[in-house]
């Protein structure tokens, strides 16, 4: 048998298109990075752009919650507070530093009138290092409430 004739009968061996379409591309990038130089201050300066702008879309996240948690927290007061109730739960949802209007002991029951800013709310729930704190209005009369030491007895928003 003559070397033509064996080269006729030995096996194809059939690549796939596909890989060897992969290996040209890996062929290729290896020859076109290495040809580029590698410059540290270009990818510190690539680096500190990318950090910035994840600075900023988790910056405008932190804001959009904080405005988002404002509107549930009006609307919370806005369904929970009624007048009946309880001076407790009152407290515990626009807390204790509103400002005294005025006050009046009758039959032993002391009664109260009470004015609420909007950021005491705020800083009530949210507190005062909060974005929500940041983003709400700190001279927005928020709430005129009269009390005893049991329930509400009159209730005003504004």
């Amino acid at each position: 048998m003559n070397l033509k004739q064996y080269q006729c009968q030995a096996p194809k061996i059939n690549v796939p298109f596909f890989l060897r379409l992969g290996l040209l591309f890996i062929i290729c990038t290896t020859f076109i990075s290495c040809a580029q130089k590698w410059d540290p201050d270009l990818q510190f300066s690539n680096n500190i752009k990318t950090i910035l702008v994840e600075k900023e879309i988790a910056d405008w996240q932190i804001e959009q919650r904080a405005i988002e948690n404002l509107k549930l927290l009006d609307l919370r007061l806005r369904q929970e507070l009624r007048i009946g109730t309880s001076t407790i739960d009152f407290l515990n949802l626009v807390g204790q530093t509103g400002t005294t209007l005025a006050s009046q002991l009758q039959n032993e029951v002391l009664w109260e009138s009470r004015s609420y800013l909007w950021h005491q709310i705020v800083s009530h729930n949210f507190g005062v290092g909060s974005p929500e704190y940041d983003k709400c209005s700190k001279s927005k009369n928020y709430l005129e409430v009269t009390f005893s030491r049991e329930r509400v007895a009159s209730l005003q928003f504004f």
